[in-house]
């Protein structure tokens, strides 16, 4: 999705843009028509992933492809393995900026390729790179703590994803909801949310939690005492899906005790939703406290509800945060200023490229 949504942003400023993307994480609608797309045989399979990994034609393929398009610049929007070891072919050839969404490895992180990433090759990766983008400040100090090379580091906001306002529809009503809303992983904090019901629903009987998104929730669900205040969508959620989920609710809660950032929070404000998060990563710099949301501890479940409960109870409150999460999409968070940004970033780099030549 942020792949997608730069792509798009990038070729209306007039630039030829090509996309490289795996065939399992591709969606047709998700880029406009004018993007060069070009497709990748792989799939989400370790043992897929690693055969690949320990093929050589798998680097001579992706080499060859680029090396036909003729690029001025090279972006890699994401941890993909296979570029994150062609690094340092690539940039002796081209330019070659990375973002990084996730800088620090999660403490909660127990998928095998999740760590190797960050401990193989993120370090290496960081050198090879022309330049390294971050969404927050707290990320930039991060890896200036970790001696990358601080002119290097370019802050740049993520941007949000009003790609799911296209689904909205006027007669879906609002209701005291408060929603969950991402794959289901530890560090999301979603026990806090589950333990801060009872404070929640004590104040405000009619409140209900949903928690929409893939992955294990067994253990979650055991922590539930009034299943009634709750209602649970543990399965992908198809784009069209996410809009409807989006306007029914009042909030939108992010309970995480770790991250950097959060796509979710942006959907959240291009829906005119307030949100309550928590002081991890860069959440705190997205989220004006007091005016687009609340940002309260990690790990404090009366903190959590006590947010909440202002909200639920302040209508006019509630109204004007919302707006004002709207009014920040528009003006800081909007694709056509991060392609902005983007884009000085690479002439900046290609600037410095062509000096050292």
């Amino acid at each position: 999705m942020y792949t997608a949504q730069l792509a798009n942003a990038l070729a209306k400023n007039k630039n030829q843009v090509t996309a490289i993307v795996p065939k399992y994480s591709y969606t047709e609608e998700q880029f406009d028509s004018n993007i060069n797309i070009i497709l990748l045989n792989t799939s989400q399979s370790y043992f897929d992933m690693f055969l690949k990994t320990i093929n050589p034609v798998t680097y001579l393929r992706i080499f060859w492809l680029i090396n036909e398009i003729k690029p001025d610049i090279i972006h890699i929007t994401w941890d993909f393995l296979w570029f994150n070891l062609l690094a340092s072919i690539l940039r002796k050839k081209w330019p070659l900026v990375i973002t990084e969404h996730e800088p620090i490895a999660k403490n909660t992180e127990i998928r095998f390729y999740g760590k190797y990433i960050h401990r193989a090759t993120r370090p290496f990766t960081r050198k090879m790179s022309d330049a390294l983008i971050v969404h927050s400040e707290k990320m930039k100090d991060f890896l200036v703590e970790k001696r990358v090379e601080e002119d290097k580091i370019y802050v740049i906001p993520h941007g949000a994803f009003t790609y799911y306002n296209k689904w909205s529809k006027e007669d879906i009503k609002e209701q005291k909801a408060i929603l969950f809303f991402g794959l289901i992983e530890d560090y999301k904090g979603i026990e806090y949310l589950i333990k801060a019901e009872p404070l929640i629903t004590k104040e405000k009987n009619n409140a209900k939690i949903i928690i929409a998104g893939k992955g294990d929730f067994s253990k979650y669900e055991k922590l539930i005492k009034s299943k009634g205040s709750f209602e649970i969508i543990n399965k992908y959620i198809p784009d069209a899906k996410v809009a409807e989920l989006f306007q029914r609710v009042s909030i939108v809660v992010l309970p995480y005790t770790d991250a950097s950032q959060s796509g979710v929070l942006t959907i959240a404000y291009s829906f005119k939703k307030p949100v309550v998060v928590t002081d991890v990563g860069g959440l705190p710099e997205v989220v004006d406290h007091g005016v687009t949301g609340f940002v309260v501890p990690p790990r404090d479940e009366i903190a959590l509800a006590d947010a909440i409960i202002k909200l639920l109870n302040d209508d006019e409150l509630r109204r004007k945060m919302g707006d004002n999460a709207y009014k920040k999409v528009k003006e800081e968070l909007s694709w056509n200023t991060i392609a902005e940004k983007t884009i000085e970033v690479y002439k900046e780099v290609i600037k410095n490229n062509y000096a050292t030549k």
